[in-house]
């Protein structure tokens, strides 16, 4: 039984990897196409941070991070629903609690959910501009000391740093303060109603759970609940850390489904010796920088 559970676990992995691996090569590739097929006015407009941050950590997150967290959070929801499933089969009245744990369980995601999601997104714009400040002070660094302005590219880095970790301090206590208020108050609740249910049906015998209730069972559903108290949280913070990682993806999502430049086309095809004569002409040309931008070359005809 051990080496199939151990074996049941590595196929899952697996699995598991091969899995997102595959998401991940194909969401990478079709957004560097994508990329790469820019405008020059999207390069222009577009801070290296975000690039970087989309190319960098959220690919991370979705060969590394997401895969592990799923399987930690396969394994925690099928040890919760075992339990309480264990609880109510050995205790039916117990099942009733379970249900209503349950019930507390979705009410107390729907809000740390959605404030989880947010706080994520809020430390990836947070880490853009920090990724940008360096690279760019690595990138001008001889122009930088050249005009002595090495403290205002320090205090700035300092505080594209300090604005990081200010997210991630939040997203950090938010995470711990949800799992300290839902273990201190719906899982007290939940194991005291048990015990009190257990203490209630092995004293009375008018009830038709007498028999499968004894002190034998009832050591063992107290020992299956003490584990919910562990293993709830941990579901919720699971649940939230998988969204917050699916947030990645939707960031490449974005990306590969960017409009991109038409594909370079050549309206008239020219004969095989062109060019017979070196010349060139331009005649009125108009250009400017982006579509909703003024004209900066206005009617410009040279000829070379």
């Amino acid at each position: 039984s051990g080496a199939l559970f151990g074996l049941s676990l590595l196929v899952r992995g697996a699995l598991c990897v091969v899995y997102f691996l595959r998401c991940s090569l194909r969401l990478h590739e079709r957004m560097l196409a994508a990329t790469l097929r820019q405008t020059m006015g999207w390069f222009d407009t577009t801070p290296v941070g975000r690039v970087l941050n989309r190319f960098g950590n959220d690919v991370m997150f979705m060969d590394i991070m997401l895969p592990m967290l799923f399987q930690m959070w396969s394994l925690s929801l099928g040890r919760v629903v075992i339990i309480i499933i264990f609880a109510g089969v050995t205790a039916p009245p117990a099942l009733v609690l379970s249900l209503l744990l349950l019930l507390m369980a979705k009410s107390v995601y729907k809000v740390y959910g959605l404030l989880a999601v947010d706080v994520q997104r809020l430390q990836m714009m947070s880490l853009s501009p920090l990724i940008a400040a360096q690279s760019g002070f690595l990138g001008a660094l001889d122009t930088i000391r050249c005009f002595d302005r090495v403290d205002v590219f320090v205090n700035r880095f300092a505080n594209h740093q300090g604005a990081f970790i200010k997210c991630f301090y939040w997203g950090l206590t938010l995470d711990r303060t949800i799992q300290c208020i839902f273990t201190s108050i719906a899982i007290t609740l939940f194991y005291g109603g048990v015990a009190a249910m257990l203490l209630v049906l092995g004293r009375s015998d008018n009830h038709p759970f007498t028999e499968m209730v004894t002190p034998g069972t009832a050591g063992v559903i107290l020992a299956y609940c003490s584990l919910l108290a562990f293993q709830a949280p941990m579901v919720i913070f699971m649940t939230a850390r998988v969204e917050t990682m699916m947030a990645a993806c939707q960031r490449i999502a974005e990306y590969k489904d960017l409009p991109t430049e038409a594909q370079g086309t050549v309206a008239v095809e020219p004969e095989a010796s062109w060019p017979t004569r070196g010349k060139l002409v331009l005649s009125n040309v108009q250009m400017r920088y982006q579509d909703h931008l003024p004209l900066v070359l206005k009617g410009v005809t040279i000829e070379v």
